[in-house]
């Protein structure tokens, strides 16, 4: 092969490969991108995502697609006693839902909550990076289950406190 034939093929897969990386993932792969992936980053647009309401709601409100936000109970993740609201309806293989995690203690957004449905070694699941909500007075995030969806499936949060201690529990899913 000639130097001129590699470096035609060099660039061809370097364009190729940008591409690629340029194109913008749905809400499915857990990345940002999509319609939630601002809120799954932290960050926020400004855009407005949800049908003209704001962001963030009290999870006694109900869910941003019309269905109730169902309280799945207190559950204990380290010393804590949170609580934990599911909305979007029961879980099905492949289907995004809604978590709303309220933390004993209101920390105004200084911890740090992760979420995902499945088991606690997190295999095939798709982990989310949930948004600090003031007017939900906790934490919301956005996930899929995973697609086969495991018999023993819970919800699994983590939460890093700002003294940098994690702590991990599950509650069962709707």
């Amino acid at each position: 092969m000639t130097a001129l034939a590699r470096m035609l093929l060099v660039a061809g897969l370097a364009t190729a490969l940008s591409i690629a990386a340029c194109e913008e993932p749905g809400p499915s792969t857990g990345t940002s991108g999509g319609e939630y992936g601002q809120a799954e980053a932290g960050g926020d647009d400004g855009a407005d995502h949800d049908g003209g309401e704001s962001a963030g709601h009290d999870p006694d409100d109900g869910d941003r697609d019309g269905h109730e936000l169902e309280p799945l109970g207190a559950v204990a993740v380290g010393e804590m006693q949170i609580q934990a609201f599911q909305g979007d309806g029961a879980a099905t293989p492949g289907k995004e839902l809604h978590l709303v995690v309220r933390l004993p203690e209101d920390d105004s957004g200084t911890s740090t909550v992760r979420g995902w449905i499945g088991t606690n070694d997190r295999y095939a699941s798709v982990v989310a990076l949930a948004r600090y909500s003031a007017e939900a007075g906790g934490y919301e995030l956005r996930t899929v289950a995973p697609d086969p969806l495991p018999d023993s499936a819970s919800w699994w949060i983590e939460v890093e406190l700002a003294d940098g201690i994690t702590h991990v529990g599950s509650v069962a899913m709707k």
